[in-house]
């Protein structure tokens, strides 16, 4: 992620140019909210034992946190829909600690919220190879900027690196073990590895789809992230969080991993949009409410139908998108735990037949939505 931290730091300079305003450019990243206790995955499946200091069985405190916001429907000057919120829901986080004391994390405060919602009109980048006829999830590589990894909906459980620019596939890398209960992958993000491999970058895989909302155990893969050029084609070690959710069963097809190695997962309903968090381990826990929006009521439309997320470790802002629409969320340097008071920004992404995933690069957005061919296009910042 160090090509995010430069990309943001000059376009913060040349913000500064002109005279705006702008603090904590340090390019460090959010205050982890939580620890992390790991243990190994072998091919032949996920460790289904909790780290010591984690309760797999009764899991974590549930938040009763409505954080219903109220639109306000000004345009900023970006000519962006700003929502303001104002919310019922509790105040900061409360931290948990898990045995291990993982993620990569730093300490990161004082810091102002970043400017949000600046991003210009999606530019077409490349058309998606054969055989990704479903891209539902997007994440950009730690190795090369210009390469993103994705996945197929469903139970096909192989990722593929894709040069953006071009379009040419780099590699297909197919996870082992799997069983069929761990197969509806929606999203897809990149992340800390925490001690399962210290300063290296994961990707972490949503295995979280429930179109039926019948699903009691959903999942989470993490999995060390191989230099795309040189990527073998299959993987077996890995690490699995089985997560429950502490209501019941919910479709989820949106994910983001804050540096913290926390994971944070975003409901895909016709009603409310519900989020709920746990810290990744190898093993089981309980997730827990984190807040509730009610955006399909307010804002109207699909909103509250998101099929994908990312988080800017950065910047320190959320991106979450519909099928048709795109939000980014900007809570500042106190990370998600602050989502439900953060500014709300539509930004406007292109028209697709059934968009699906999105994801932050350098000074960028990618979008992609299913379907044989897709077309690969990026929002530039503004």
């Amino acid at each position: 992620m160090a090509t995010w931290t430069r990309g943001w730091c000059r376009w913060i300079a040349r913000c500064a140019a002109v005279g705006l305003l702008l603090q904590g450019c340090s390019g460090s990243t959010p205050t982890a909210n939580e620890a992390e206790a790991t243990a190994s995955h072998d091919s032949a499946g996920s460790d289904s034992s909790a780290a010591d200091g984690h309760d797999a069985g009764g899991g974590a405190d549930v938040t009763d946190a409505t954080g219903l916001t109220d639109a306000t429907g000004v345009t900023d000057a970006t000519g962006l829909i700003d929502v303001t919120s104002s919310t019922d829901a509790t105040g900061p986080h409360d931290a948990e600690t898990t045995a291990g004391g993982d993620g990569d994390a730093a300490a990161d405060t004082g810091a102002a919220a970043p400017l949000c919602g600046g991003w210009g009109a999606p530019e077409k980048a490349a058309k998606l190879p054969t055989p990704i006829d479903e891209a539902s999830g997007l994440a950009v590589s730690s190795f090369d900027a210009d390469v993103l990894w994705t996945h197929n909906d469903g139970k096909e459980g192989r990722l593929y690196a894709v040069r953006a620019s071009t379009g040419a596939k780099l590699a297909t890398v197919q996870l082992t073990g799997l069983t069929d209960s761990q197969r509806d992958w929606e999203d897809l993000a990149a992340g800390p590895c925490g001690s399962q491999a210290p300063g290296k970058r994961c990707l972490y895989i949503a295995d979280t789809g429930d179109n039926g909302k019948s699903r009691k155990v959903v999942h989470i893969h993490r999995v060390i992230e191989p230099n795309p050029n040189q990527a073998p084609s299959t993987i077996g070690a890995y690490q699995t969080l089985a997560l429950t959710y502490p209501d019941k069963p919910h479709d989820s097809e949106a994910l983001a991993v804050e540096e913290s190695g926390r994971v944070w997962l975003f409901t895909k309903s016709s009603t409310k949009l519900s989020v709920f968090s746990a810290p990744f381990i190898a093993g089981a826990a309980t997730l827990k409410a984190e807040t509730t929006f009610d955006r399909a009521k307010q804002m109207g439309g699909d909103a509250s139908r998101v099929t994908g997320a990312d988080w800017h470790p950065v910047a320190h802002t959320l991106i979450l998108r519909t099928h048709d629409t795109a939000w980014e969320v900007c809570p500042g340097a106190a990370g998600l735990a602050a989502l439900s008071g953060a500014p709300w920004h539509q930004v406007k992404v292109a028209d697709e037949v059934q968009g699906e995933a999105i994801a932050y690069g350098t000074d960028t957005i990618w979008q992609v939505s299913e379907g044989a061919s897709a077309l690969l296009r990026k929002l530039p910042r503004l």
